[in-house]
Formats: structure tokens, sequence, C-alpha cells
């Protein structure tokens, strides 16, 4: 008996297995090389949540005119200065209103409603109806104080503006008036003669500087100089916007937005 076919059989089931194994190796190598996909990311879940709504303040709506007048008459019977009932009495319901709109919010972010002195609710507690009504009363006091002095500080900004550039475009008429008023008040010197002559530039920068040395050293009479050319100004009918004009104040009773005032 040959054992011949049986060593052929062998052998090709040898090959076979061989070339099988490597098959089969090949493939897991490739799967181990393959990017592995990311896993998907949970999105946030979407808020629905609204805005916090918006604070209804005690002031405001169709009847501010009641609101108004019941505010008046809390002041006069509450307020213990005469001066200070006699300023909001002088104002106008439109001045009022304003007032009464901020000085609303103000108590508010202090964490109690002006609603509660003009209703008497905070009768019930008289230790913090005193503080409450401390807080509104030094409020108004504040505004009537700034009302009062408010054209004071728009020309005491105009001037300050006027020193750091005093020959600017708007500055510039004014400025030389100030200066010619300065040298007739002897406060500085007449211009060099030689300056006379000098460029255009070499003026204006002279009298800067003269300019700025009367602000540095004696602001009183620079104010007095600027008072007495912005009045020139507004008698001739010359003055132009931003010289001499009231800021809007609506805090200002009519009396006194009528009143002259002048930098100190």
């Amino acid at each position: 008996m040959s054992y011949l076919p049986i060593i052929a059989l062998m052998g090709l089931g040898i090959v076979v297995g061989v070339m099988l194994a490597n098959y089969l190796a090949e493939r897991k190598a490739k799967a181990e090389e393959a990017p592995v996909a990311d896993a998907p990311t949970e999105q946030p879940a979407a808020t629905t949540s609204s805005p916090p709504a918006k604070r209804r303040f005690w002031f405001g709506g169709k009847d501010q005119n009641d609101q108004i007048q019941t505010f008046q008459n809390w002041t006069n019977a509450k307020l213990e200065q005469p001066e200070l009932r006699a300023w909001l009495g002088s104002l106008n319901n439109e001045q009022l209103r304003a007032l009464i709109e901020q000085l609303d919010t103000f108590c508010h972010q202090l964490g109690f409603d002006l609603a509660w002195l003009t209703n008497e609710t905070l009768q019930k507690n008289p230790e913090l109806e005193a503080m409450a009504l401390a807080v509104v009363e030094h409020y108004c006091s504040a505004c009537c104080q700034a009302a009062s002095a408010q054209n004071g500080f728009q020309q005491f900004r105009q001037l300050l503006d006027l020193v750091e550039q005093p020959f600017n475009r708007e500055h510039k008429p004014i400025s030389q008036q100030i200066y010619a008023d300065l040298v007739r008040r002897d406060i500085v010197p007449a211009m060099a003669p030689d300056l006379m002559v000098a460029t255009e530039q070499a003026r204006q920068t002279a009298m800067a500087n003269a300019v700025k040395d009367v602000a540095a050293t004696n602001w009183p009479a620079l104010a007095e100089s600027f008072n007495t050319v912005t009045s020139q100004e507004d008698a001739q009918g010359k003055a132009k916007d931003g010289w001499s004009q009231r800021l809007r104040n609506p805090f200002r009773s009519r009396e006194t937005a009528s009143s002259s005032e002048t930098v100190a």
C-alpha cells in the first residue's frame, strides 16, 4: 500500500491552514487600524425659561396725575424743610414726574417702595418709616441743590474745556476776548512787540500760555473774565450753542432757570 496520497493530502492541509491563518491575522490587523468613530455627544436640553419679568413701579400708568398730587400732599405734610417744600411746589408736572420716577427707582434699589410712604403703609413700623423719610428728604434736597447750581456746573465745565483747548475752532473767538480782558485788568502783560509781527500760530500760542498760567495761579480772575465776556456775548445776541446756554434740567424750576449765575 502506498502512503504517497496520504502525505499529499497532509501537505495540502498544512498549506491551506497557513493561508487561512494569514488571512485571519490580516483582517484582525485592519480592524485594529480602522479609526474609531467618535461617540455622539449629548447636547444639553434647550432651556425655555423666559426672562425675568420687569418690576412694575408704583409711579406710572394712566393715573400719574393722581400720583403726582398724592406725592405733593405727602411732601407738604411730612418734609420738615420749608425751602425744600417750596422748591418742590415750584416744579411743574413734567418736572415732578421726572423727579418721582427717579426717586421711586432709587427707593426700590435701597430695598423699599416710595408708595410705602405716600400711602402710609410704613406707619406700621415707625422706626423704618423715619429712616425711609430721611432717605427721601435727603434725595430731594440733593436734587434741589444740584438744580440751583446747574448753570454754575455747566459754565465751569465750559471754562475747563476752553483752558484745555483755547484756540480750537469753537473756543478761538472767546479765548481772544478773554485774553484781551485779562490784559485790560493788568492780570497778564500785553503781547510783546515782536509777537505783533510774528505768525498767527505764535500769537495764539502766547495767548494760550497766558490763559493757562492764569488758570493755574488765579482761577477766580479767569472765571471773572469768562463771565464778563460771555455776558457781553449774551447781551449782544452773539452767544452760540454751548456758550452761556443752560443745561436742560428737569428739576429746575422756572423761577430758578431765569436767574443768572456765574462761574465760581
